[in-house]
């Protein structure tokens, strides 16, 4: 069969169950057989090999399975990252909270909390020469974490943590994605979330403020005189977390992402700290 003939096949078969977004078998063909995006409607031959594994993707994607628990592989920020059921898959809008921080100074030092998968503190580091630490509660994603700086080529440094449990110096930046999905909004997640991404990495109590809480109260201790700090927040969580930082923290700012909504949310620490 011809690429292109087995690439529209998909597309077919992926409307006929639901799955409207025609350009998600665009991208399981592509990144099952490792080609660009452009090349999947070529009109090379394929061995039966590479037919029966595209369609065999394709069986799982039917069933509800997320591409990147299918493949392993989330791209964030051109690099493919390694991702199984131990860490949070990194989302398209997290690369813009990296991009935030990367205008700051590239000398200035970072602690990465809820690293998960590694995606912020390894692209920081790689990307824009940030002196990069982070850390997980979670030693299994810690493990992933450690892998994708490995075979990335970063010398970030990993620790086990509960957020500042096991930290014991001070940083220019720290940055966060912490879980932020309340109680309420976990019922009603996309399966392709709730059944893949590790609980831990999503639910943070009744109102989702758990962990900023809890970072914000401590975060003026780990910071160096005029640190800043970087949070990825729910949609409707910029109100709350602006309060939160108002006791220690000014020039706090809300930056939306490409969608519009409230994604990001920064602020300094006061000089008198």
């Amino acid at each position: 069969m011809k690429l292109r003939d087995l690439t529209n096949l998909i597309k077919k078969d992926f409307v006929a169950h639901g799955i409207d977004d025609v350009s998600e078998a665009d991208f399981l063909v592509a990144v099952c057989l490792n080609k660009k995006r452009n090349d999947v409607y070529s009109d090379d031959d394929l061995a039966k090999k590479q037919e029966r594994l595209v369609l065999k993707w394709a069986r799982k994607r039917i069933k509800g399975i997320p591409l990147s628990e299918i493949s392993h592989k989330q791209n964030f920020y051109g690099r493919d990252f390694f991702v199984n059921k131990n860490c949070l898959t990194p989302r398209p809008e997290t690369e813009e909270l990296v991009l935030l921080v990367s205008k700051n100074d590239s000398s200035k030092s970072v602690l990465d909390l809820c690293s998960g998968s590694g995606a912020i503190a390894i692209t920081l580091n790689l990307e824009f020469g940030f002196n990069c630490f982070a850390s997980d509660v979670s030693a299994k994603a810690l493990k992933v974490a450690k892998f994708n700086a490995k075979k990335l080529g970063s010398n970030v440094k990993f620790v086990k943590s509960n957020l500042f449990e096991k930290i014991n110096q001070k940083f220019d930046i720290i940055v966060s994605n912490p879980p932020y999905v309340t109680n309420e909004e976990y019922k009603v997640l996309d399966r392709t979330v709730k059944n893949y991404d590790p609980k831990i990495s999503l639910l943070a109590g009744e109102n989702g403020l758990y962990f900023y809480r809890k970072i914000i109260l401590d975060a003026p201790k780990y910071l160096n005189k005029g640190g800043k700090i970087y949070f990825e927040i729910g949609e409707s969580q910029a109100s709350a977390i602006s309060s939160l930082l108002e006791r220690d923290f000014e020039e706090i700012n809300v930056i939306k992402d490409l969608e519009g909504k409230d994604r990001m949310i920064c602020a300094k620490l006061k000089e008198n700290l």
